[in-house]
């Protein structure tokens, strides 16, 4: 009888820890603490991965933009009208984010249109005058967009920051890169995605 009890007591010990541990994990990656691991040998996560979104909005999307450093206020179509165009989401108070701008800022992305989008529903910065406070403490030079009411969020399924992704003209997403991802690796997703 007493190796039944002790028996059970190791098992919810051993179920309470893997809960905390999850718990914690969760935690991490949702404040970008902790970066997002990368298989390597996942390429069909990372490529030519075309998204079911079970009933969210569908494009294609008109994104507002912010007249900031390398943008202009207007709109910007995702999917792109021709060509692909390369969509970082990224949070403002998330230092991952921030590195990866640096990285987008040094990668050589040929013809790609590139478009950074904030979601005001998740971001601790919720206007335009801090969005572009914002920009202009990075190295972002490009096309600044601010998805209001998260519909772009919700129809590729962003579930952290930040998440890169490069879409085709037809809406098809071709690569997804989640956390922080290397300039190499973004150039060659794109260099890829153009001999397609």
């Amino acid at each position: 009888m007493r190796r039944r009890r002790v028996l059970a007591a190791a098992v919810a010990v051993t179920a309470s820890v893997v809960g905390i541990v999850a718990a914690v994990y969760a935690l991490l990656e949702d404040t970008a603490i902790l970066g997002e691991p990368v298989d390597d040998d996942a390429d069909d996560d990372r490529e030519n991965v075309s998204e079911d979104t079970g009933g969210t909005p569908s494009s294609p999307f008109e994104v507002r933009t912010l007249d900031a450093p390398g943008s202009e206020a207007g709109v910007v179509p995702i999917p792109p009208e021709e060509g692909v165009i390369v969509v970082n989401f990224g949070r403002t108070r998330c230092p991952t984010s921030r590195r990866q701008l640096s990285v987008i800022a040094a990668a050589d992305l040929g013809d790609a249109a590139i478009v950074t989008v904030t979601d005001p529903r998740r971001d601790p910065t919720d206007d335009d005058e801090g969005f572009v406070e914002w920009w202009q403490e990075t190295e972002g030079a490009w096309t600044l967009g601010v998805d209001d009411d998260g519909t772009v969020n919700d129809h590729y399924g962003i579930d952290g920051f930040p998440r890169t992704l490069i879409v085709d003209e037809d809406g098809e997403v071709r690569w997804r890169g989640r956390g922080e991802t290397d300039r190499e690796e973004l150039e060659e997703a794109v260099e890829r995605v153009d001999r397609a």
